[in-house]
């Protein structure tokens, strides 16, 4: 009897709760079961709240986002940025790489539709790559020197200069022909000096060594032939590992005691002058690079990039740092306001849209080809990529067109669609056409029948027949 009492007081229970609304938090219930508060699935993840936000901007897993906020987030989150000019995460898009072993490549500099490489060692090495078609680079001239270790390199107008470490060399190349390189003139620095980085301004060349001397020399080369040594200065008992020349100012980046970012002025190339200087214990720095009055500083020992105001070279004042995705951070460099950073820890290159100089917007990673990436340049749209380890020189572009589709292995990037209409088939990614398909993964990739009116040749662009075709075919 006292069991049977019981199923029937269960079976009122039910039929009453299953007649009205139960409140969880809140008085008066909208909904068979209302959640006022945090919901916590004890068999599964903890869950707090279902989201309405479409750019995703708390990127928890503790959130259960609404269909209209993935909607709006697909449409117009921070994948697009609301236009097709403005760069999203989907950046850096890998292009080219080069088919040759560079025999660790430590540094890449771009003029014009030519990239060039240094090697560090094994021979001692000048490449010439021709990156017109980003995806398709090619060696155009090559430069060969045995016994030189080379530390950095810098192209200006039609000339290359490269510094060496063991031999403590400063060399200047001709590259005013992209099929041609050859050494115009070549300067000892001295036993000691161990150059550590270069740049090259107008008529004048700055070298920054190593320990024991700790320097910054300037060396003219108005007469190519004839390389002169000019003013040099002491940078005290910190060694350098990088140094930026803007206007009359000479930025340098030296690590020791306390590290610092310090400025010299050198409208006399003669007389040096120390001007400000601002440091901080284990920064590590590794490369500076200076946009629009701000220093960009990559910290090897914190895994950032720091930012300075330079505006007064006598002040340095410290404008925060930016972190995302930056691990062993090797080298910097910016253009059009969008900064790319190679990083050694986790082998990818980095991209930062620069727009608001003291916050710095993350618009991506990509590790596509790369292993111990260590330098990189910026031009135009595109980062070059000195990868070390595998000895390669890769190209990546922000591809500003592109948009993304959804997939069933997930949210990818989209061609950008040449043609519209009923059936959308005309495509461009990476380089690649697809008619029929918006993922080509070749030149030209067609889904569907086909037909050619006039005459067609595979490998001869002079085709005789309806097809002809030249070279070995395989059915």
């Amino acid at each position: 009897m006292p069991k049977f009492l019981f199923l029937i007081c269960c079976l009122l229970l039910f039929n009453n709760l299953s007649a009205q609304n139960v409140g969880i938090g809140i008085a008066s219930p909208e909904a068979k079961l209302h959640v006022n508060g945090d919901l916590k699935l004890l068999a599964g993840d903890a869950v707090n709240k279902f989201s309405r936000d479409s750019l995703f901007s708390e990127n928890s897993h503790n959130n259960v986002p609404t269909e209209k906020a993935i909607k709006d987030y697909l449409q117009k989150g921070s994948w697009v940025t609301g236009a097709t000019q403005s760069i999203g995460p989907q950046a850096p898009l890998a292009r080219g790489i080069s088919n040759e072993n560079l025999i660790a490549p430590i540094a890449v500099q771009v003029r014009g539709s030519t990239a060039y490489v240094a090697s560090f060692n094994g021979p001692f090495q000048l490449i010439a790559y021709n990156v017109n078609n980003p995806d398709s680079i090619y060696r155009t001239a090559r430069f060969s020197s045995a016994g030189h270790e080379t530390r950095d390199l810098f192209v200006i107008n039609n000339y290359a200069v490269t510094i060496t470490q063991n031999t403590n060399n400063l060399f200047l190349f001709d590259i005013s022909n992209p099929s041609t390189i050859s050494l115009t003139a070549s300067v000892n620095l001295g036993s000691g000096n161990n150059p550590k980085a270069v740049f090259a301004k107008a008529n004048f060349i700055y070298v920054v060594n190593e320990f024991p001397s700790n320097r910054l020399n300037i060396y003219d080369f108005s007469n190519p032939a004839s390389i002169i040594s000019r003013g040099n200065i002491s940078l005290g008992t910190n060694t350098p590992t990088d140094v930026f020349v803007e206007g009359n100012f000479a930025y340098v980046t030296t690590f020791g005691a306390t590290d610092k970012l310090s400025i010299y002025d050198i409208s006399n190339p003669d007389a040096i002058v120390a001007r400000g200087t601002i440091g901080a214990a284990s920064i590590s720095p590794s490369s500076v690079f200076v946009n629009n009055n701000f220093a960009y500083v990559t910290s090897q020992g914190f895994n950032r990039v720091n930012i300075y105001n330079v505006t007064n070279p006598d002040l340095i004042t410290a404008n925060g740092n930016f972190s995302t995705s930056i691990n062993n951070p090797t080298s910097i460099s910016i253009a059009n306001n969008i900064a790319f950073i190679t990083n050694a820890g986790n082998s990818g290159l980095a991209v930062y849209d620069l727009s608001n100089a003291t916050s710095p917007v993350y618009k991506g990673i990509s590790y596509a080809n790369l292993n111990y990436p260590i330098h990189v340049f910026a031009s135009g749209n595109k980062g070059y990529v000195a990868s070390y380890n595998n000895s390669r020189l890769c190209v990546f572009d922000l591809d500003n067109n592109n948009g993304i589709s959804v997939t069933p292995t997930g949210v990818v990037t989209a061609g950008t669609q040449w043609q519209t209409g009923p059936f959308n088939i005309l495509y461009r990614s990476n380089g690649f056409v697809g008619v029929g398909t918006s993922v080509p993964q070749q030149k030209l990739h067609i889904v569907g029948n086909e037909t050619v009116e006039g005459l067609l040749g595979i490998g001869t662009t002079s085709p005789q027949a309806s097809l002809h075709v030249e070279g070995t075919t395989a059915l």
